[in-house]
């Protein structure tokens, strides 16, 4: 199975659009050999309150593809091709701190503005698979040191760190990563597009793979077996070069300054 763990779909991209390019994306990566039989393909979706991208799956908005809710927070969404992605909904919430923090298999409104501890541990026994992407610059200073905290009182109960496809080649690894991985924990990845119309085409290009997960899994079986893997899930899909990490930086600011200049 491949996932694009970590998917918006912002009204900046148009949706059909968006999903034709995650299955051109998942079909040319190398985690795929010529041969194999077609992956499974799933994205999982944390979507974020300006996003409404249920509803607009939903509508007309996706094209040739239609949903199939088998539940909640698990959709089957085909092609009249035959093309198919299973979609698992999930939320991101940003914190009191000006951190992210991904919530997997949950359809609840949960609100923005807390502290990460209170974001976090209602989740952390139930289904829900809770992660913390990595960003630029957020995981420095204090907003560095409250991410280390979090994992330190956390990651024992299930509590994983998530990487994000547009972090560049010329960064190092960040050390939690290293840290998670000598203590035997997964590190999840995917593609994070940005909310510009030019970004969608990049869902499914940057995930991981995820081995020896029967067919018919649940989203409780799988979050559970995801959560408690012992080995480094293989990875797929190239960081961004040095000139567009930087132009999707510069572009982010130029969105936030322009929201604040609009704001009342």
């Amino acid at each position: 199975m491949l996932i694009d763990g970590h998917v918006h779909l912002h009204r900046a991209h148009p949706i059909e659009a968006a999903l034709d390019a995650a299955v051109m994306n998942f079909r040319r990566s190398r985690a795929w050999k010529p041969g194999d039989r077609p992956p499974r393909a799933m994205l999982w979706l944390v979507e974020t309150p300006a996003e409404a991208a249920s509803d607009r799956l939903r509508g007309t908005e996706a094209g040739h593809w239609s949903v199939d809710e088998r539940d909640a927070v698990t959709w089957e969404i085909h092609r009249p091709d035959g093309a198919r992605l299973t979609l698992i909904r999930g939320r991101q919430v940003a914190t009191g701190e000006g951190l992210e923090v991904l919530l997997v298999g949950t359809t609840e409104q949960v609100p923005g503005g807390r502290s990460l501890a209170e974001t976090i541990e209602p989740h952390l026994k139930s289904p829900v698979l809770v992660m913390l992407p990595w960003g630029f610059g957020k995981w420095t200073g204090r907003r560095g040191r409250a991410v280390a905290r979090a994992y330190e009182a956390y990651a024992a109960r299930g509590l994983r760190l998530a990487d994000i496809g547009v972090r560049p080649r010329w960064l190092p690894a960040p050390t939690l990563f290293r840290r998670s991985a000598a203590d035997g924990r997964p590190v999840f990845a995917g593609s994070d597009p940005f909310p510009f119309r030019d970004t969608g085409d990049r869902i499914g290009s940057a995930g991981f793979v995820a081995r020896d997960l029967p067919d018919d899994s649940g989203w409780c079986e799988m979050s559970a077996a995801l959560r408690t893997a012992g080995s480094p899930f293989e990875r797929f899909g190239r960081p961004v070069g040095c000139l567009s990490f930087l132009s999707l930086q510069v572009r982010m600011q130029q969105r936030k300054h322009a929201g604040r200049r609009r704001a009342p």
